[in-house]
């Protein structure tokens, strides 16, 4: 710049009432004003005819995208102006899109003037990283050609709602990885198949709503994860794209949605990895290829997957879709998928879940002969009663598994006796709170039902007579009538093969019907059959219930139950069975039970020899002093995170066991059990393992000939006993034996450790352990630690 000219514009600058701001940008010797001289008598537009006549055309170069915007926005200054070789953030800087916050910096003096593109084909971009939303809502017939974007890594919705007209497959985009919506909404539509894409990750809405049909199909899609509404909405594209490897793309959610040209094979894609497949040929009215080989096993949603997908016409069985895979609406309106038959009845294989969710579809007209499971057909639907109508019609003679079909249905009160149920196999919980259901149902074929559990489970209104089913495979009966009402004739059932009757009439008040030919002979569990009944008051004391193993809370709160019992429970829990149950004369029912089984001179009434009997007993929650376990040998994980009381534990014979291990792991266990012999023992290890509670002495013990402690104590939060009087001298594993102990803290230098292999992990952890352990000599764990626990806390 002339000093004379440099004098003018400083002595301008300081002129009274003006709105100037200088702006210097290195590189250049010139200095811009945006406002200069307003308060001057000379007018702006002739001042600066007086400069550029001085000067010339001046050329700008701005440092950052502010800058540049800022030159941008300058009436004065046209782009052609300014030297961005220096600018590596681009984005948004020619968007107009006046609904985008991110757009508002691209207008020119408040919004009223678009800045001008005329130049930018001769800019230098090559140092530009991101071109995000560059021209959103903005289209160029401008030459791009000769730009250098190679380093650029963001072009997401750079043509958005605008677009250019010239050619632009020159470009290197070998370093993009985002190009989401690149060419959303825009009437591109020029040939890119040259384009190296193989950094894209993301390509989500790239052609949305576009007008793009050129070639894709050499494009290196590999790395590529989202393609979500890819080419949603495009109406024109329908190029090849079957040989692109998609085996990392996560997300097809509306990829094809209303992609009304489109039709190419895509049988050859490894959909492997896709989780969410929404909608994705929704309204692709004319998309027809085979879909049989994809094996989309990670998937979790496709609802909507091909609504109103009018030509599509391929069975897609073969994908093998577990049942936590949302298919909500899957074939809705898809007409060729689900077609009428000659009788104008559908025809379904496993798609009746889809027809239901079309409401105008009449119940009669749907053809389910072919259909083997209705597992939660209609699991808390809303359907009025008068929806179901025709239902009865349905040919169910292939079904096997009806399990919670009406559960939850309040409204549901059709005829079903019509049905052939001969193939059924499960009805668990079948009309579970169907609280208004009551319809006949006795002359069902029930020969091949094994499961009956919960089956009228709180279904209040049903009373039906079922006395004529043959029930005779049946194994589960647990909760089948519970919460009900139900009150009909059951003694002529064969129930031999029965296995669990646990709460069967539990919160019955309606039930007082005969049961004594029952043959209950295989039942093991009658837990809470009986509980909370106000009114059944029928014998049962020919019942055998020898296999009976729980018992516990059976006539809980029954309140009319008074029928005397001689049964035989030695060997079942009857926890709190006569519990509430005030008729009933539970005097005389242990008086009896102690006659049959009296006590022997130690006070034992239990007398396992094998390590099942004695877990069976101890099931039975039977006072633990009264067992002898003098004959045992293996305690193994006798009490694995049982939570009981263990009073009578100390009086135990143990001195045969020779396995403890896991014996207390993660129980409730806190009992004085220190004069216990366990000089058999061989393996201790994670005995106490997670027994947060146990803090009792054990030094008393001699584990002389204990060879495995590994894990013993880990996680047993409060225990801190001395153990230093312990002969550990046999012992080969001690890894992780305090583990997690944090209030351990006693000393251990007198143990001979010189037989141990294993110390991994033994004081990890252990935050209040504090003792020296020098005499282990090269065993000491914290050899290589100064001696000190470096676990070690201090409190």
């Amino acid at each position: 710049m002339h000093k004379r000219n440099s004098r003018v514009l400083s002595k301008c600058a300081k002129t009274p009432h003006r709105q100037s701001q200088a702006i210097r940008y290195k590189g250049s010797q010139i200095t811009h004003f945006r406002k200069l001289c307003k308060g001057l008598e000379m007018k702006k537009w002739i001042f600066l005819l007086f400069i550029n006549f001085i000067w010339g055309e001046q050329i700008y170069t701005p440092q950052n995208k502010k800058e540049l915007l800022e030159l941008l926005r300058e009436k004065g200054i046209s782009p052609k102006q300014i030297n961005v070789s220096k600018i590596k953030d681009m984005s948004y800087v020619f968007c107009i899109d006046r609904e985008d916050s991110r757009c508002i910096e691209g207008y020119v003096d408040g919004y009223d003037e678009k800045p001008s593109l005329d130049g930018i084909e001769n800019w230098d971009v090559s140092n530009v990283e991101n071109m995000e939303g560059m021209f959103r809502g903005q289209g160029t017939d401008i030459s791009l050609a000769s730009w250098n974007v190679s380093k650029v890594k963001n072009m997401k919705l750079m043509f958005a709602w605008g677009g250019c007209t010239k050619p632009i497959d020159s470009w290197d985009v070998s370093n993009v990885e985002d190009m989401s919506y690149m060419f959303a909404g825009s009437y591109f539509n020029q040939p890119i198949e040259k384009w190296n894409v193989s950094k894209v990750k993301d390509m989500s809405g790239m052609f949305f709503r576009s007008s793009f049909n050129q070639p894709l199909e050499k494009w290196n899609v590999s790395n590529v994860e989202n393609m979500k509404l890819m080419f949603a909405q495009n109406s024109s594209f329908n190029q090849p794209i079957g040989k692109w490897n998609v085996s990392k793309v996560k997300n097809m959610g509306y990829m094809f949605h209303q992609a009304t040209s489109f039709d190419q094979p895509l049988n050859s894609w490894d959909v492997s990895n896709v989780v969410i497949m929404d909608g994705i040929f929704q309204d692709a009215i004319t998309f027809d290829q085979p879909l049989n080989s994809w094996k989309p096993k990670s998937l979790k949603s496709i609802s909507k997957g091909f609504k109103k997908a009018l030509s599509f016409r391929h069975p897609i069985d073969s994908w093998k879709l577990g049942k936590n895979v949302d298919t909500s609406f899957l074939f809705v309106d898809a007409p060729q998928i689900n077609p009428f038959d000659g009788n104008g009845k559908y025809q379904v294989e496993k798609r009746l879940e889809e027809l239901l969710r079309n409401t105008s579809i009449p119940l009669a007209k749907i053809d389910t002969s072919l259909v083997k499971s209705m597992q939660k057909l209609f699991l808390y639907t809303h359907r009025s009663n008068q929806a179901f109508e025709g239902i009865n019609t349905w040919d169910v003679s292939n079904v096997e598994d009806m399990s919670e079909m009406f559960s939850g249905v309040e409204n549901f009160n059709q005829p079903l006796d019509k049905w052939d149920v001969s193939n059924v196999k499960n009805m668990g919980y079948m009309f579970h709170q169907a609280t208004s259901f009551d319809q006949p149902l006795n002359s069902w074929n029930v020969s091949n039902v094994r499961n009956m559990s919960g089956m009228f489970d709180q279904a209040k209104a049903f009373n039906q007579p079922l006395e004529s089913w043959n029930v005779s495979n049946v194994k589960d009966m647990s909760f089948m009538f519970a919460y009900s009402s139900f009150n009909q004739p059951l003694n002529s059932w064969d129930v031999s093969n029965v296995e669990k009757m646990q709460g069967m009439f539990r919160n019955n008040p309606a039930f007082n019907q005969p049961l004594e030919s029952w043959n209950v002979s295989n039942v093991e569990n009658m837990k809470l059959m009986f509980a909370y009944t106000q009114s059944f008051n029928q014998p049962l004391n020919s019942w055998k219930i020898a296999k009976v193993e729980d018992m516990s809370f059976m006539f809980y709160n029954a309140k009319a139950f008074s029928q005397p019992l001689s049964w035989d429970t030695l060997y079942a829990n009857t926890t709190e069975m006569f519990e509430g149950a005030d008729k009933f004369d539970l005097k005389k029912w242990q008086e009896a039970f102690n006659q049959a089984h009296p006590l022997d001179s130690k006070g034992h009434r239990y007398f396992p020899t094998t390590r099942r009997e004695l877990i069976k007993i101890t099931r039975t929650q039977a006072p633990l002093q009264e067992i002898d376990v003098s004959k045992i040998t293996d305690m193994s994980y006798l009490f694995y995170k049982e939570k009981r009381d263990f009073s009578g534990i100390e009086t135990w014979d143990v001195s045969n066991v020779e396995d403890m291990k896991g014996m207390f792991e993660r129980s409730n266990f806190n009992h004085l059990i220190n004069s216990w012999n366990v000089s058999k023992v061989k393996d201790m290890s994670k005995m106490f393992l997670g027994a947060k509670s146990f803090n009792q002495p054990l030094d008393k013990w001699d584990v002389s000939n204990v060879e495995n402690m590994n894990g013993m104590f880990s996680s047993a939060d409060s225990f801190n006993q001395p153990l230093n009087s312990w002969n550990v001298s046999k012992v080969k594993d001690m890894g992780s034996m305090f583990y997690g102990t944090d209030n351990f803290n006693q000393p251990l230098d007198k143990w001979d450790v010189s037989n141990v292999e294993n110390m991994d992990w033994m004081f990890n952890d252990a935050t209040s352990f504090n003792q020296d352990l020098s005499s282990w000599g090269d065993k000491n764990p914290f050899k290589d630690t100064g001696g000190k626990n470096p676990d070690l806390k201090t409190k």
